[in-house]
Parts: C-alpha cells; sequence; structure tokens
C-alpha cells in the first residue's frame, strides 16, 4: 500500500472500546480500545503515504455475534431503533474510510452514547454501565 501510495484498512472495533466496560466484559471492551488506539496510530503513520485506516465502532448489530456470546434472549428485549444491520454498519465504515476518518461511530443512538460517555461525569458513566452491564451478562 505505500509502494502503491494508496491504500485503505477497515478495524472492526466496536462502541465498547469507547465506554467503560461492565462485569463481564473486561478484555472485549479492552481489546477494542486498543483496536482504535491502534488504528489511530497507525492512521497518522501512513496517511501521508495515501493510506487511510478507519476504525469502525458499531454497537448492536444484527448478526451471529449474540448468539454465540449466549446472549441472544437478552439482547431482545432491547429496543428495534439501537439496532443497525450488518450491510449499513459495513456502509457507514466504508464510506468513513474513503473519507479519511479515523474513528466512527455508526447510528446516531451510538454517536449520542460515545459523546455522553466524553462529557458526562466519568463516576454516573461508570454507574449507569454497572446496571446496564447486570441486566445483560451471562451469570
Amino acid at each position: 500500500m505505500i509502494e502503491r501510495r494508496y491504500g485503505r484498512i477497515i478495524n472492526v472495533a466496536s462502541l465498547a472500546g469507547l465506554v467503560p466496560a461492565p462485569a463481564g466484559h473486561t478484555l472485549y471492551a479492552a481489546s477494542k480500545a486498543f483496536l482504535i488506539k491502534f488504528s489511530e496510530s497507525l492512521g497518522h503513520e501512513v496517511r501521508r503515504h495515501g493510506v487511510f485506516v478507519t476504525a469502525v465502532c458499531p454497537g448492536f448489530t444484527y448478526s451471529e455475534f449474540h448468539d454465540v456470546t449466549g446472549t441472544r434472549a437478552r439482547m431482545k428485549s432491547l429496543p428495534r431503533f439501537m439496532w443497525l444491520s450488518a450491510s449499513d454498519v459495513a456502509r457507514h465504515g466504508y464510506d468513513a474510510v474513503m473519507a479519511g476518518e479515523s474513528v466512527v461511530v455508526t447510528g446516531r443512538v451510538n454517536a449520542a452514547i460515545a459523546t455522553l460517555v466524553r462529557i458526562l461525569p466519568q463516576r454516573l458513566v461508570i454507574g449507569v454501565g454497572r446496571r446496564i452491564g447486570r441486566r445483560y451478562r451471562k451469570e
């Protein structure tokens, strides 16, 4: 990519990498936070060579993810407006990397959550995360 002076890299991170992780999701959130920062850093390094790197941070996405984690039944109780299709997430990611954005949070609700987490007091954010996490984690 550097030799050709053109390239696009999309790393699929998660909204979980931008918010405090509830109990039971420690490694997942930490690995996604790493991927976001890695993508940003790599993007700074290779951008001058015409290579763009984007970390896509979807929230709830219709896919097999919740089947694999055993949380499908609990996730069904979330309102439909919180969910995006996998194709919508992919389109957001593609559009973002083509525009040179280093991080994109897909969907309005997810973008609002990411913004609130940055501006609200950390103590409040962590408390809300704990309460929500208790409802949706596997016991």
